[in-house]
C-alpha cells in the first residue's frame, strides 16, 4: 500500500511539471498548443484524478493500520453526545462536560480502553496552527482578507465592530454575526491562553480536564478559555463493561455551532478515523421532527462513509431519556417515512435507548453494535479497497491515454529539415565544436607545462603553512603553558612520558593534515574554471552560459537534453558525465601524499623521549614541548612543499580528462550520427534566425516530451512494494 500511494504521488508531482511544460510551450511566441494538437489538455482535472486516487489510497491505509476499533459519536449540539460518552466511559463531567443550554463541549477528544493506563494527553496548537487552523477559518468565512501570521499580529488585528461593517451581502451579515461575535471572544481572551501555544503535549489530572475542553460558564468575570490552545485530546481510561479490548470513541465536532467550516471538519473526524458513526437524536420538544439540519448532517456521514454500505457504517441513536412517548414515535416515524422511506431494509438502521443510564448504553447500544460491526467491518473494507483499487485502475488507464495521445500528438507535428541540409549543419556544427574544444585544450595544456606557476596556489598553501605554524606557537592552540600543565599532569597519572607524547603526536598529525584541507577553495576553484572553459568552448547555442552561471549545471543540464532527445545521443551525454565527474578535492588528491609527509608525527618515528626518562615537571614538559613543537614544525613545512606539488599534478589530470572529453565528443565511433541527432533536436536553439515555428521540435517541446515520458513511466512502474 505504501509503494502504491509513493507512485501515485509521483504521478501527481509528474502532472504538475506537465502543467509547467505546457504553461512554458503556452508562452513562447513562436509555438502554440494548438499547432501541437495540445490545446484541449485539461491538466486540472487530471491532477483531480490523481488526488481522488490518493484519498481513496489513503483511506484504506487508515483503516488497515488503525489499531484500534472506533466509534464516532455524532450529531447537533445539546442532543445528549456528551452523556453517552459518559455512559460508555463511565468518566464524568470533569473529562467529558455535558449539560443543558449552550454547548459545553470545546475541544475534540478521542477516548480509548484500556485495563492498564489511565491518563489525558493534550496536544497544544502551535502560534503557527493556532493561525492557520483556527483563525483562518473565521477570516475566510468572513471576508477578512488573509488570517495573522503571528500571534502578534492577531493580537493587534482590528476587526469590525458589527455586521455592517463586514463586506457582506445584508443576508450573509446577518448569519455570520456569531462567528464575528466569537472571533472578537477568542482575541479578547487570548491572555487566558497565549501562553500554552507552545505545541507541547501535557498529561492533565482527570479532575482538571474540564478547564482544558469545555466552554466557560455563563457570566464568569474572566473566562478562561485555554480549551482555545487545545488542538487534540486523547483520553484513556478503563470502560465499565467491554467486550474488546482495542475500542475507541470519538467525540465528533457539533454540527450548528458557530464555528467556520464546521461541517468540514465533521467530515475530517469521520474520514479514516471511524469504523462506525452513531448520530445522536433527542427528540424534545420541537426536535421531535426531523429537519433540513439532520439530513444535513446525516449527508455529512454518507460522505464520509466513501466505498463503504452507509447502512454498514452509521445508525441513528434515538435519546429517548426522560420523554414522552409520542415524542418518540414522532420522531421515528419521521425517521421512517423520511430517512428510511419506508423500506424493508433501512439505509439507517435505528437503535432507541436512554443514553443517561449505562446499564442500558452497554446492553441496547454497544452490544448491538460491537455485534454488527462484527460482520460489517470485513464488508466495509473489503469496499474500500475495491473502491481504491477501481478507482486507481481507471484513474491510470486515463492518464496513459491522454499522456500516449499528447506525445502523438508531437511526433505527428515535428517537420524534419531535409537530410542534405541537416547533414551539412551538423558536419559544420561538429567541425565548428572540435575547433573550440581544441582550443579550450590547449589553454589546459600551458597550464600543465612544467613553466607555468599557479601563484593563487602557492599563496594559499603559505598562508595555509603560516596558520599551522602559528597554532604550533601557540601551544598547539591552547597556549605552552596550559600546555605543559596538562603535559605534567597526565605523565605523573601514568609515572612515564610515553602516553602523553603518543596521544599528542597523534592529534597533531590528524590537526596538521586537516587544516591543510582548506586548500579545498582553490582546488574547487580550478574545477569550476576546468567546467566553465568547456561550456564557453560548446558555444551558447548548445549551453547557455554566462558569467556568474553555475558551469556545472549547466553542462548537466545539456547531458539531460541529449538523454532526452526524441532520438538520444548517449556517447556524447557520456563524455559530458565524464568531464562532470572529475574530483579535484583534497582528501582524493592531496590527502595521500599528505599522510607521507606527517609520518614523523608517529612515535616510532619521532625520536621524542618516551621510554627515556623525563622528569614529571614543568622543565620536563618543556623538553617535551620543544622536540614536539620542533617536530611538528618541519612535519608543516614538509607538508606545505608536499602541496606545493599539487598544481603540477592537478594541471595533469584536467588534461588528460580534457583529451579522453575530446576523442569522445569528436571522434568516438558514434559522434558524427549524434551529432546529426543533435542538429534535429535543437535546430532551433542552434540556428533561431534561420529556423523557426510552432512545428518545430523545439527544447520546449522536447521538456515536454521528457515530463510525459516520466509520467508514463511512473504510471507503469508495476515494482513489488518494499
Amino acid at each position: 500500500m505504501n509503494f502504491e500511494i509513493e507512485r501515485w504521488e509521483r504521478v501527481q508531482q509528474s502532472l504538475g511539471r506537465l502543467g509547467g511544460a505546457l504553461s512554458a510551450v503556452r508562452e513562447a511566441p513562436d509555438e502554440s498548443l494548438a499547432a501541437l494538437g495540445l490545446d484541449t489538455v485539461d491538466v486540472t482535472a487530471l491532477e483531480r484524478r490523481a488526488a481522488e486516487v490518493l484519498a481513496a489510497l489513503a483511506t484504506v491505509r487508515a483503516r488497515v493500520s488503525r489499531h484500534t476499533m472506533n466509534i464516532g459519536v455524532s450529531g447537533r449540539a445539546r442532543n445528549g453526545k456528551s452523556t453517552l460518552l459518559q455512559s460508555l466511559t463511565g468518566l464524568g463531567d470533569d473529562q467529558i462536560p455535558a449539560g443543558a443550554g449552550a454547548p459545553v463541549t470545546a475541544v475534540r477528544s478521542r477516548i480509548f480502553h484500556s485495563t492498564e493506563r489511565h491518563e489525558a494527553r493534550l496536544t497544544m496548537h502551535t502560534e503557527e496552527s493556532f493561525c492557520s487552523e483556527v483563525l483562518a477559518g473565521y477570516h475566510e468565512e468572513l471576508r477578512l482578507g488573509p488570517p495573522p501570521r503571528t500571534i502578534g499580529e492577531f493580537a493587534g488585528q482590528a476587526y469590525p465592530a458589527s455586521k455592517d461593517d463586514l463586506a457582506l451581502e445584508p443576508a450573509e451579515q446577518t448569519r455570520l454575526v456569531p462567528m464575528l461575535v466569537r472571533l472578537r471572544v477568542i482575541q479578547s481572551s487570548l491572555d487566558s491562553y497565549r501562553g500554552l501555544l507552545d505545541g507541547r503535549t501535557r498529561n492533565v489530572e482527570f479532575g482538571e480536564l474540564r478547564r482544558w475542553v469545555s466552554y466557560p460558564a455563563e457570566g464568569e468575570d474572566r473566562p478562561d478559555r485555554r480549551y482555545l490552545a487545545v488542538r487534540d485530546a486523547r483520553i484513556t481510561c478503563r470502560f465499565p463493561v467491554v467486550e474488546i479490548s482495542d475500542l475507541g470513541l470519538v467525540d465528533l465536532p457539533g454540527l450548528g455551532e458557530t464555528v467556520p467550516n464546521a461541517e468540514k471538519h465533521h467530515i475530517a473526524g469521520l474520514e479514516n478515523d471511524v469504523d462506525f458513526v452513531l448520530n445522536v437524536k433527542r427528540p424534545d420538544g420541537t426536535n421531535a421532527y426531523w429537519d433540513t439540519h439532520d439530513s444535513a448532517g446525516l449527508g455529512l456521514i454518507c460522505q464520509a462513509a466513501g466505498a463503504a454500505p452507509v447502512r454498514d457504517f452509521a445508525a441513528i441513536l434515538v435519546n429517548n431519556g426522560a420523554l414522552p412517548q409520542a415524542n418518540v414515535d414522532a420522531l421515528l416515524t419521521a425517521v421512517r417515512e423520511n430517512v428510511n422511506e419506508n423500506g424493508a431494509d433501512a439505509a439507517f438502521p435505528v437503535i432507541v435507548a436512554d443514553v443517561k443510564k449505562p446499564e442500558t448504553v452497554q446492553a441496547e447500544v454497544l452490544g448491538p453494535v460491537l455485534d454488527h460491526l462484527a460482520s460489517a467491518l470485513p464488508r466495509m473494507d473489503a469496499a474500500v479497497v475495491d473502491h481504491a483499487v477501481r478507482l486507481s485502475v481507471a484513474a491510470r488507464e486515463q492518464l496513459l491515454a491522454v499522456a500516449g495521445a499528447m506525445l502523438a500528438s508531437l511526433r505527428s507535428v515535428l517537420v524534419p529539415t531535409a537530410v542534405d541540409e541537416l547533414i551539412a549543419r551538423s558536419g559544420e556544427l561538429r567541425a565548428q565544436t572540435a575547433v573550440a574544444i581544441q582550443e579550450w585544450v590547449a589553454d589546459l595544456e600551458q597550464r600543465a607545462d612544467e613553466a607555468y606557476e599557479d601563484k593563487e596556489f602557492y599563496d594559499r598553501a603559505d598562508q595555509l603553512q603560516s596558520t599551522v605554524h602559528n597554532w604550533i606557537l601557540d601551544g598547539f592552540g591552547e597556549t605552552t603553558e596550559v600546555w605543559r600543565k596538562r603535559a605534567v599532569a597526565r605523565m605523573r597519572v601514568d609515572n612515564a612520558s610515553a602516553p602523553f607524547v603518543v596521544n599528542e603526536l597523534n592529534g597533531i598529525r590528524v590537526e596538521v593534515a586537516r587544516r591543510f584541507s582548506a586548500i579545498d577553495d582553490v582546488l574547487e576553484r580550478r574545477r569550476e574554471e576546468f567546467w566553465g572553459g568547456l561550456a564557453a568552448a560548446l558555444g551558447a547555442r548548445l549551453v547557455p552560459f554566462t558569467e556568474g552561471d553555475d558551469p556545472h549545471r549547466a553542462l548537466t543540464d545539456l547531458a539531460v537534453r541529449l538523454r532526452e532527445a526524441p532520438d538520444p545521443c548517449p556517447v556524447l551525454a557520456e563524455a559530458i558525465d565524464f568531464v562532470l565527474d572529475v574530483r579535484l578535492d583534497y582528501r582524493t588528491r592531496v590527502l595521500p601524499r599528505m599522510r607521507t609527509a606527517l609520518m614523523m608525527l608517529r612515535a616510532e618515528s619521532s625520536g621524542v623521549p618516551g621510554d627515556t626518562p623525563v622528569a614529571h615537571t614543568d622543565d620536563g614538559a618543556q623538553q617535551l614541548f620543544v622536540h614536539i613543537s620542533n617536530l611538528a614544525r618541519q612535519a608543516n613545512y614538509g607538508a606545505a612543499q608536499t602541496l606545493k606539488e599539487e598544481p603540477a599534478t592537478t594541471a595533469q589530470v584536467l588534461l588528460a580528462f580534457a583529451g579522453q572529453f575530446e576523442d569522445q565528443f569528436i571522434r568516438s565511433s558514434a559522434s558524427e550520427a549524434e551529432f546529426r541527432r543533435v542538429a534535429e533536436a535543437f535546430r532551433d536553439q542552434l540556428w533561431p534566425d534561420e529556423l523557426n515555428g510552432p512545428a518545430l521540435a523545439t527544447a520546449r517541446v522536447q521538456h515536454l516530451r521528457s515530463v510525459l515520458n516520466d509520467l508514463i513511466a511512473h504510471l507503469n512502474d508495476q515494482r513489488s512494494p518494499r
